[in-house]
C-alpha cells in the first residue's frame, strides 16, 4: 500500500471518527432537551392533578388522586431508562474520544475541547436527570408519609 493510500484511509478513517463523535453529541443533546421536556410536562400534571378545582365531584378528587400517585413514578421510570440512554451515550463519547488521541493526527485531535471543558459540557445531561429524580422522589416520599 502507498503512503498516499494509507494518509487516503487514515484521513477517511478520521472523518467517519469525526461524524461519529458529532453524532453521539447531537443524541447527548435530544436527550437532555427530552428529559427537560418531557419533566415539565409531568410536573404540570402533578401540579394540576394536585391542586384540582375545589368543586370537583367525588370520582374526579378520587382519579386526581391516583394521578398525583401514578405521575411521579412514570416520571422516576422515564428518568431511570433515560438516564441508562445517556451513560450509554456517555461511554460512547469517552470511547469514540479514546479513537481520537490514539489513532488521529494532530490536526484532527486539535477538533477536541480539552478534558476539563468536556467534563463540564456533560453537567446537564448527567445532572439535570438526577435533580428531577431527586425531586419526584421527595414528593413521592411526601405523599407517602403525610
Amino acid at each position: 500500500m502507498s503512503s498516499e493510500n494509507h494518509d487516503a484511509d487514515a484521513f477517511a478513517f478520521q472523518l467517519v471518527l469525526r461524524a461519529r463523535l458529532d453524532r453521539e453529541n447531537e443524541l447527548l443533546v435530544h436527550r437532555t432537551a427530552w428529559v427537560v421536556g418531557s419533566q415539565a410536562f409531568l410536573f404540570s400534571a402533578y401540579s394540576i392533578a394536585v391542586n384540582g378545582h375545589p368543586a370537583m365531584t367525588i370520582g374526579a378528587v378520587e382519579q386526581s388522586r391516583m394521578l398525583a400517585t401514578a405521575i411521579p413514578w412514570v416520571a422516576v421510570v422515564a428518568l431511570v431508562l433515560l438516564n441508562i440512554s445517556i451513560a450509554g451515550n456517555l461511554a460512547a463519547l469517552i470511547h469514540l474520544s479514546r479513537q481520537v488521541d490514539h489513532d488521529c493526527d494532530a490536526r484532527m485531535r486539535i477538533l477536541l475541547i480539552g478534558r476539563a471543558a468536556r467534563l463540564a459540557g456533560m453537567a446537564a445531561p448527567v445532572f439535570i436527570p438526577l435533580a428531577f429524580l431527586i425531586t419526584w422522589l421527595v414528593l413521592i416520599v411526601h405523599r407517602m408519609t403525610s
